[in-house]
């Protein structure tokens, strides 16, 4: 194991001069440098399954900003007996400290003995030592995890502990960690960042997750929760005890020759079915999320018949590992149309009922920050289509008025706009690099799409103009890339109306391309652009994607991508990975790579929201789909109004859409943070 360091901050506080390999040759500008926090006393168990494990290795780490999956940092400092007598600091071959477990599994750190970088993502990680096994052999593939939080300088120091709580550390916590992190981690001691503003966002709203699966103070024996702390979604409780039980069968073991070990670590590849094998359980449930569709039944029959975690547990393997919360709230979730991510991190959502329309806000842990009644305009209605500008407004479509409708980021200012008669039935929204709006218009108008020319400036909001032409007809979705050009997915299935229209940002009757009838683009619904700028969409008719470069002309046949569990496919967003989402309304969500390579099987990815048949599905109905900068995909469910967050699902993204489109920094659609 190698566990690099990052030694800007050596000059600051002299115990942390023991990094190897850094130079201090350097004149350190001070006021550039970050709040480094001495620890706080931390005490815990280590356990697998039931078992303490005794003599293992125990690092604090913390995340890296040197870049995604880059090495993490050590954090625990020297210190000698005459420092902490009953679990002093020892030093490995790579120069990184750690403490060894007690015989009881336990540990316990004085304040001197770790520090760390004022807003880090702190985690503890174990590897190796003796799980029980009566011969004394030590596991080396025994390897454990659990988030602690960001490095605060309040309370005990780190946000996830309580001062004075006592931390468990066993598989449920491993597999909480290795979801949260994800979309940062590589492996159990690769975890990072870019380090910019929104990545730093990213990763601590990932590593906040953690604890919507999992009570790290809940005792050494404890299961998954089975609902999020704010009390309103549903965790999968159920597959996460059994993963975990599939975990405990290695670390409850001799090691890597042993069956349980050599089989998981088999099945849990870097790639999925392919790659490299993980050395430790850690590694090899970081990797199980990443690609949770591999080798499901192998993994799932290594629990045996008598598991350490008990019921809740699956009876029957599932279609996969993926991890998904559902959100559900029957006050105001109903009918849901539409989902954007703004830059903090949360999702908005739209939603009508039988009595009028309501705009949701959930914070990055899915707890509603929009009231018990949500967010409304006088007269909103049935809003659909939503999209946050670079404020951290939203801005809604809404064929009930029609209207266009902006809410502020707090919900406490709302404005509609009508138009000049000439708003008919406004479905999507989208917002350019200018900050102008564009709406698509649905069925009732079929030949007309909107364009507002103020941008931003509410005051300035008065201009319409009708766009006509270019092939549109039931425009749905609408895409904007970064030169500021509009696509539209029309939803038509007659002749000659199908595919997708694009339209300059120079003018309202700037048609510049047109899709011509084809039988592969029937019903396009929904629309996204890619890192290349390639355009994509979805065809509900034919279970098709359809993907072509922005230069396609109307004489230009698109790449027509099938698979993947497509099954009347709606909603597309793509993650910063330039991986394609998409929302497939009979009951799944489907993954392709950026090269229309199919990574979800033929029955696509459903999570396992609560049915006790695992292979059941609760996204029937889903609709809109979008990525967060921790790398969680979230589902709008238009039939059964509930909202599904997959934890780690994919790998973070910039978030307002419009921000990863415009200002110096960001250029391209789906770029990571």
């Amino acid at each position: 194991m190698r566990i690099n360091q990052v030694c800007p901050f050596l000059f600051l506080l002299p115990v942390l001069s023991f990094i190897a390999g850094c130079s201090t040759s350097f004149t350190p500008v001070l006021a550039d440098q970050p709040e480094i926090i001495e620890g706080q006393p931390l005490s815990g168990s280590t356990y697998g399954g039931q078992q303490p494990i005794t003599g293992a290795h125990l690092y604090i780490l913390g995340s890296s900003t040197a870049g995604y999956g880059a090495a993490s940092v050590s954090l625990i400092q020297p210190c000698n007996s005459s420092c902490n007598s009953s679990y002093p600091s020892h030093q490995d071959s790579s120069g990184n400290n750690y403490v060894v477990t007690g015989t009881n599994g336990s540990y316990s750190l004085v304040r001197a003995q770790y520090a760390c970088t004022a807003g880090q993502q702190v985690y503890l990680y174990t590897v190796g030592g003796n799980p029980g096994n009566p011969g004394g052999q030590t596991n080396s593939a025994a390897g454990l995890m659990a988030i602690l939080g960001t490095c605060i300088s309040t309370g005990s120091g780190l946000s996830l502990v309580p001062v004075n709580g006592y931390v468990s550390e066993n598989e449920v916590s491993t597999v909480a960690a290795a979801y949260a992190m994800a979309g940062f981690a590589v492996d159990a001691t690769h975890v990072g960042s870019s380090g910019t503003p929104l990545a730093k966002t990213g990763i601590q709203n990932a590593f906040n997750n953690s604890a919507n699966l999992y009570n790290i103070v809940g005792g050494a024996i404890g299961l998954a929760l089975s609902a999020t702390p704010a009390g309103n979604g549903t965790v999968p409780q159920a597959e996460i005890n059994s993963l975990a039980n599939s975990l405990a069968a290695c670390v409850n073991s001799i090691g890597p020759t042993s069956t349980p070990c050599s089989t998981l670590l088999g099945a849990a590849k870097s790639g999925g079915t392919s790659g490299t094998n993980p050395t430790d359980t850690a590694s090899a449930a970081i990797n199980i999320a990443h690609n949770p569709g591999a080798n499901v039944k192998a993994i799932y029959n290594l629990a045996g018949s008598s598991p350490p975690f008990g019921s809740p547990i699956l009876s029957v393997a599932p279609n996969d590992w993926t991890v998904a919360i559902t959100f559900t709230d029957d006050s105001i979730l109903d009918i849901l149309n539409g989902i954007a991510i703004d830059g903090e991190g949360n999702a908005w959502v739209t939603s009508t009922s039988m009595v009028s329309g309501v705009a949701i806000k959930f914070s990055p842990l899915g707890v509603p920050l929009s009231g018990s009644t949500g967010f409304s305009t006088p007269d909103m209605s049935t809003p659909s289509g939503i999209a946050i500008d670079n404020s951290g407004n939203a801005w809604i479509a809404d064929p009930g008025g029609p209207l266009l409708e902006e809410v502020s980021s707090d919900g406490t200012t709302t404005n509609e706009y009508a138009g000049s008669g000439d708003l008919n039935n406004p479905t999507g929204i989208a917002i350019d690099p200018g900050g102008n709006i564009w709406v698509s218009q649905g069925e009732s108008a079929p030949d007309a799409a909107f364009f507002t020319s103020g941008g931003v400036d509410l005051s300035a909001l008065l201009t319409l103009g009708e766009i006509t032409g270019g092939g549109l007809k039931d425009a749905i979705g609408v895409a904007i890339d970064h030169a500021g050009n509009a696509f539209f997915a029309n939803n038509l299935t007659g002749s000659p109306y199908a595919g997708v229209s694009k339209f300059a940002s120079s003018g309202l009757a700037a048609v510049t391309t047109a899709f011509g009838d084809n039988v592969a683009r029937k019903e396009a619904y929904g629309v996204a652009l890619d890192p290349s700028n390639n355009f994509w969409a979805t065809a509900t008719l034919t279970n098709n994607l359809l993907k072509c470069a922005d230069s396609c002309s109307s004489q230009t046949a698109p790449t027509t991508i099938s698979g993947g569990g497509l099954a009347h496919p709606e909603g597309i967003a793509f993650d910063g990975a330039g991986n394609a989402w998409i929302a497939n309304n009979s009951g799944s969500i489907s993954e392709f790579s950026n090269a229309g390579t199919a990574i979800t099987s033929t029955t696509g990815y459903m999570g396992t929201n609560g049915y006790s048949n695992p292979n059941l599905s609760t996204l029937v109905g889903a609709q809109s789909i979008a990525v967060d900068g921790s790398g969680d995909v979230w589902v709008a469910n238009n039939a059964s109004g509930y909202v599904f967050e997959f934890i780690g699902g994919g790998t973070p993204v910039v978030t307002p859409i419009v921000a990863s489109i415009s200002g110096p920094t960001y250029t391209i659609p789906a770029s990571k943070p």
